[in-house]
């Protein structure tokens, strides 16, 4: 003995918690069990869940622990009065029997285990018995040694010892191990699979409420296709849950004098108790376990079908029946042989309760389980000629390793004794019904939820991604696409791609006669003509206002610029807005991907920067590609408008005056202001060239406002010092169109001149031709009507260089033309350039308007000017530009209306 205990290790320190918690569970577990003991004396009960609990801790804390129960039950056995000797015997007895049943279930099981192999099983059943045999001889022994019950009852004591520990090894050790090696996985069930266990459980508790009554009734067996159904359908977990569940239901009901075993005495009950429940565990984890270690060997499992109470039949694709287990036998009377699908209803007599006639073929449980679908009905009846047996019958389907249908099943059984809880169980499957309806009802509001505020989401998502005017990609969209498309390139460099930027030209003009209305009419017809020849991939995207920008493959270098090329192509085609025919233009920059590039932001940059360059530059046609010479423009450009911007706010800005003569008289009647900018490092920059830029940049209405204010400052202090006179001296301002379309230009004209405290007669303003003829419109001839009321006096400059016609002169209210210097030039010489000054001069006396040349360098232009009649001139020849201080000087010499010449 002692060699075969040889391999248990002796406790350490760390064991001694696990071995305190051992105690602490054996004395509370057993203190129930003592609540329903059938010998006072002796403290013996067939009811002894401890062998099987504590057992079972031996595998998942160690054999070490097993001190734990030697010191539980002997405490526990003191604390309920029997003696030294009798309750060392048996702590003795429960100890030595669990290390008895470890070291025989441990060849089978190990902490791991999941009883999911006949081998496993039956260990676990030889276990029970090699354990409740020790513990019964060695306790009953004690028990009648130590005078705690006489020798003439030892095989009683012993019996019910043995019964106590067995069944409850075989009814409790495998719940408690199996939930700790597996309650994650057991609790990982699908929707319907949690469904169908509930309805298990309700059907066993169904079962055992009806069976361990107080007026019971005769349905404890029908547990036991309640738990084949288990067996098969889920893991060992559950079934030892069951089994768990039901015993000690069973239990405390039988105990306490209820359900079909209380009418024996109470020792006797308990003991069939828990022979009926230990019977059904076996059954069920032999089930379980052939079903997860043979499921598809056919023959294993009819081994374990032919020991089962209830009748199980297998079926060939014809019907014929090939296996009938012996309680099948037994309903069928032995007639299955010859039976076929198409004649079994007829054949058995098969009919259906419900409607009273043969069943139909394909109503028959295993016609559906041949069709693949599991079936279970109560509704059938063998209509025999001396009795009539109503069953219950499932049919299942039997899959080989390809999934086709070979076989099917048929599981059934005798429920006349189930028919007389018909109506309890009717109202349960209709509550069932209701519950798994609302269920469905719930289900179904939340899908419709869910599939509406996907559609919310959805629609969210186009908005945020989507031009609502023309339907096309937003500005979003397209800078989201060209990162994706940017990191794509720069993963591997095998997708090249560009980027075109389009800006549609002469669209304010339509925007601003017409109306925004026909702005959009035109914005959509332009998107619908240009995406008429765009397929995917390429993203085609409004960008904003009149701007859209594409992404385009690149593979073939060329095909970007050929589809600028048919881009640019489509919109010079006149568009149909309100019945008119309209033209615009398009400029469009192109960009392609490079290595060097770091950013996606770059490239659609650097498509604006070519698309700027292509409304410049005439020769482009429109179409500008991204160069590093563009590149390097970019930069200077930005570095000069961040240099302007400064420049503005710092009042770094001078303003030169070149005078104005009268050419008749020689006397000065006035000058033009002109803007002057040095730049601390690039030195003087021409006045086109950061005009044009601070235009581009929007600076023009701080620079102009600037220019404006300090001119009119000036005129101011000329007046204080007496050297001009209002009406004998007017001062020349250009302005730019930008400016002058602006909403509140009339408002800050008034605020300069309230603030300046000059008169409007000394300011004149002068617009450029091509930006008036560009931009006419009513609410501009409003404003200049008004400012011309104001008294400010209107000019229109560079005439001769953009759109000359009598219409758009008769409807400006202006008071002087100015002559370009590109006319004055060579007009000493008889050719074009004189008869155009002459036919200019002509025309704007012909409306009543003055003229002025300018850039008049030499005596024979001035004498040609005379003689062609213009009123007044400005060059080199009468003054360069001057300074403020110089330009003061000069009026104190020269004087308003006095000569210069």
């Amino acid at each position: 003995m002692l060699s075969f205990f040889s391999w248990i290790p002796l406790p350490r320190l760390r064991d001694w918690p696990a071995i305190t918690l051992a105690a602490g569970v054996h004395i509370l577990i057993s203190q129930f069990a003592y609540s329903y003991i059938s010998f006072t004396d002796a403290k013996v009960t067939p009811i002894w869940p401890s062998a099987g609990v504590l057992l079972a801790a031996l595998f998942l804390a160690g054999p070490q622990v097993w001190p734990g129960i030697f010191i539980g039950d002997f405490l526990l056995k003191l604390m309920t009065g029997l003696g030294v000797g009798v309750s060392l015997s048996g702590a003795i007895a429960n100890a030595s029997s669990r290390l008895v049943a470890y070291a025989i279930a441990k060849r089978a099981i190990s902490r791991s285990s999941r009883l999911q192999t006949l081998d496993e099983v039956w260990t676990l059943l030889a276990a029970a018995v090699a354990q409740a045999t020790v513990s019964a001889l060695i306790g009953a022994t004690g028990n009648c040694l130590f005078g705690a019950a006489s020798w003439n009852r030892f095989f009683t004591i012993g019996w019910t010892w043995w019964t106590g520990n067995a069944s409850s090894a075989i009814l409790f050790f495998p719940v408690v191990l199996l939930w700790c090696n597996q309650w994650r996985q057991s609790l990982q069930l699908s929707a319907k699979r949690w469904l169908e266990l509930f309805i298990i459980s309700a059907i066993i508790l169904a079962i055992a409420t009806l069976a361990f009554a107080s007026k019971p009734y005769p349905v404890s067996s029908l547990v036991i296709p309640v738990f084949v159904w288990l067996a098969l359908r889920f893991n060992s977990t559950w079934v030892s849950t069951g089994i768990a569940f039901i015993t000690l239901f069973a239990f405390i009901s039988t105990a306490n004098g209820k359900g079909q075993f209380s009418v024996l005495a109470v020792n006797e009950a308990l003991i069939l108790l828990q022979s009926y429940n230990s019977s059904i565990a076996v059954m069920s984890f032999s089930l379980n376990a052939v079903i997860s270690q043979a499921r598809n060997s056919q023959t294993y499992l009819r081994q374990i079908l032919d020991h089962l109470p209830i009748g199980v039949a297998v079926h060939e694709l014809t019907g014929r029946m090939t296996y009938v287990n012996a309680v099948g036998r037994e309903i069928l009377r032995g007639k299955y042989k010859s039976a076929t699908l198409e004649g079994m209803a007829k054949f058995f007599n098969i009919y259906q309760a419900s409607k009273n006639r043969l069943t139909p073929i394909e109503e028959l449980p295993l016609a559906m389980a041949l069709q693949g679908q599991l079936s279970h009905t109560e509704d059938l009846e063998l209509r025999w000629p001396d009795r009539t047996i109503p069953l219950e019958v499932w049919g299942i389907p039997i899959h080989d390793e390809t999934g086709h249908i070979k076989e099917g099943m048929t599981v059934f059984q005798d429920i006349h004794e189930r028919l007389e809880n018909a109506r309890l169980i009717q109202q349960a499957n209709e509550q069932l019904s209701l519950t798994v309806q609302e269920l469905e009802a719930a289900n179904h509001k939340l899908e419709q939820e869910a599939s509406e505020r996907q559609q919310a989401q959805a629609q969210l998502w186009h908005l945020a991604h989507f031009d609502t005017l023309t339907q096309l990609p937003n500005r979003a969209y397209f800078v989201e696409q060209l990162h994706a498309w940017f990191n794509r390139y720069k993963a591997d460099h095998q997708y090249p791609f560009a980027v075109l930027f389009l800006d549609c030209d002469r669209f304010k003009i339509v925007n601003d006669s017409l109306g925004h209305s026909a702005g959009d009419v035109l914005l959509t017809q332009v998107a619908q003509r240009l995406q008429s020849c765009i397929a995917s991939p390429v993203i085609f995207a409004r960008l904003g206002g009149d701007e859209f920008g594409v992404l385009v493959p690149a593979e073939d270098p060329s095909y970007p610029q050929d589809l600028a090329e048919q881009l640019h192509e489509l919109i010079v085609h006149p568009f149909e807005i309100q019945g008119q025919r309209i033209y615009i233009g398009v400029s469009i920059g192109i960009s392609f991907v490079s290595a060097q590039i770091d950013a996606a932001e770059e490239l659609l940059r650097s498509a604006d920067t070519a698309m700027y360059a292509a409304k410049r530059n005439p020769l482009s046609r429109g179409i500008q590609i991204f160069s590093a010479k563009l590149s390097a423009n970019s930069l200077k450009n930005l570095a000069l408008e961040t240099a302007l911007r400064e420049a503005i706010k710092q009042a770094d800005i001078d303003l030169f005056y070149q005078p104005i003569v009268d050419l008749e008289t020689g006397a000065l009647v006035g000058a033009e202001a002109l803007a002057r900018w040095f730049h601390p490092e690039l030195g003087n920059i021409p006045p086109l060239e950061f005009v044009t830029l601070a235009e581009r940049s929007k600076l023009i209405f701080s620079l102009g406002n600037f220019i404006l204010e300090k001119a009119c400052l000036q005129i101011h202090l000329w007046q204080q010092d007496h050297l001009i006179t209002p009406g004998d001296f007017i001062l020349h301002v250009n302005i730019s169109a930008q400016q002058i379309c602006h909403e509140d230009f009339e408002d800050w004209i008034k605020d300069i001149l309230q603030r300046t405290e000059i008169s409007a007669q000394n300011l004149m303003l002068e617009i450029t031709e091509s930006s008036v003829a560009e931009d006419i419109d009513q609410q501009l001839l409003k404003l200049l009507d008004e400012l011309k009321s104001m008294g400010v006096q209107l000019s229109i400059d560079d005439f001769g260089t953009g759109y000359s016609s009598l219409s758009y002169l008769q409807r400006l209210p202006v008071n002087s033309l100015k002559i370009d210097r590109s006319f004055i030039h060579q007009i000493n010489l008889a050719g074009d350039n004189r008869q155009v000054a002459q036919a200019t001069i002509a025309l704007a006396h012909s409306f009543g308007l003055e003229v002025v040349a300018e850039g008049i360098e030499e005596e024979s232009q001035l004498y040609w000017l005379r003689q062609l009649g213009c009123d007044m001139g400005q060059g080199y020849y009468f003054s360069k530009p001057l300074s403020a201080a110089d330009m003061t000087e000069f009026l104190r010499c020269h004087g308003s209306a006095s000569q210069t010449r």
